[in-house]
């Protein structure tokens, strides 16, 4: 039989080793990742040119914002953060306008010329 020491056990061990996904709701992306993405992870979306990797990415980032989460983008095959904002609205519909307060972009300086090292001991 069941108490409710036991039920609390159960429900703290589910939260340890139950890993949670993001399921973006969308048939397409439901048929190829069926288990969702896996939250508090890292995950790598790799493929040759044209294989849809931002279609993928902008619509897991759509369900994200949709529901309650930040989104730090980096890109380095983009120009922008205003090119990335406006795939995002072609693709799934969402101004990311809307979510300002939810994504950070971050850009970095490709144009580097030189490195430096420094020997720390």
């Amino acid at each position: 039989m069941i108490n409710d020491s036991t039920l609390t056990l159960l429900k703290i061990i589910s939260r340890i080793f139950i890993m949670k996904t993001l399921k973006p709701g969308i048939s397409w992306i439901d048929d190829v990742i069926p288990e969702g993405l896996p939250l508090k992870s890292i995950t790598v979306n790799t493929g040759p040119g044209g294989s849809g990797k931002p279609l993928i990415w902008e619509t897991f980032v759509t369900a994200w914002l949709k529901k309650g989460g930040s989104v730090v983008f980096m890109s380095l095959q983009y120009p922008g953060s205003e090119f990335v904002a406006e795939s995002i609205k072609s693709v799934t519909g969402l101004d990311i306008q809307d979510y300002k307060e939810k994504t950070i972009f971050l850009q970095l300086d490709t144009g580097i010329s030189e490195i430096k090292y420094c020997q720390l001991f």
